[in-house]
């Protein structure tokens, strides 16, 4: 409701009296419409201006597209959603088998199944992990595109504990993996927890993931463990921070569209931030989710 509603209107010093009693009025019968029940006894309800703003101010905190929390670098206790396909495109400024440390690129194609509210979730999908050679992996594309990449598969549950929404996931990557991904299958478990804190008039979200995997530590070698924290700042962006393995990653992630998963999400990580362990690298990532494309009946 607009601020200027409220006072009265742009009308001068007379009519701005008698547009605040009208508009006290009218909110008054909302009020009482969602408060008493039908066959009710009638009863006086006296409303002050605060009472009204208040109302209104929640109304239009009710109306209002939800903040959302993403994290980076890590994996996720969440599976895609069901019936959803997503397309990804990521580039680096370091590839870590690349024999300089030069940029690269990747691709990624990720479809949900199941619904992991109810029963399990499951997400399936095949990465291609470099678009040139490791010598020079730019610059050889596209001759050497697709050289190395790999399946993988996730499953996720879902449940709630009092205000808290958490999501367990197990995953197992590098599936019948080719060049550089062809070393055996990997694999990572994570549980993500996202709770609301309300901060004056405002609710934000924020999501806790941890987890461990096999490929975690010295830029996905060796076992390790993970750690981060996404925030909500509105429905289209927020930012991240965490620890894998043994360096740093900060974040943030950009949604086109304030509401829905449907539509173009924008993710920027740089992971070793300071540089402290000599892998610093900065990587972008943009994606396309299309949302509810298909049903498989008990499995969307």
């Amino acid at each position: 409701m607009p601020q200027s509603l409220l006072e009265g209107g742009p009308c001068g010093p007379t009519s701005r009296g008698r547009g605040r009693r009208f508009v006290g009025r009218g909110f008054s019968a909302i009020a009482l419409a969602l408060i008493i029940p039908a066959g009710a006894t009638a009863q006086t309800v006296t409303l002050t201006e605060d009472d009204l703003r208040r109302f209104v101010d929640a109304l239009g905190r009710a109306a209002a597209p939800a903040k959302r929390a993403g994290g980076v670098g890590m994996p996720s206790g969440f599976t895609a959603a069901p019936g959803s396909l997503s397309v990804s495109a990521s580039l680096t400024s370091r590839r870590a088998e690349s024999v300089d440390g030069d940029e690269d690129g990747s691709l990624a194609f990720v479809a949900g199944f199941g619904d992991a509210k109810e029963l399990i979730g499951v997400d399936a999908g095949v990465s291609i992990n470099a678009l040139g050679s490791n010598e020079k992996p730019l610059k050889d594309f596209p001759e050497d595109f697709a050289n190395s990449g790999s399946f993988f598969v996730g499953a996720s549950r879902s449940f709630e504990v009092g205000d808290v929404a958490l999501s367990v996931a197990a995953r197992a990557t590098d599936l019948l993996g080719w060049g550089d991904a062809d070393g055996g299958p990997e694999g990572s478990v994570a549980l993500t927890a996202v709770r609301a804190f309300v901060a004056g008039d405002e609710s934000y979200p924020v999501a806790l993931t941890i987890g461990a995997g096999t490929s975690v530590s010295d830029e996905g070698d060796d076992p390790g463990a993970f750690v981060g924290l996404g925030l909500g700042l509105s429905p289209r962006a927020s930012v991240a921070a965490g620890y894998v393995g043994d360096e740093a990653v900060l974040g943030a992630t950009f949604w086109l569209n304030r509401t829905g998963l449907e539509g173009p999400v924008a993710t920027i990580a740089v992971n070793d931030p300071t540089d402290s362990e000599g892998r610093q690298r900065v990587t972008l990532t943009v994606s396309y989710t299309f949302e509810n494309l298909f049903n498989f009946g008990a499995f969307r």
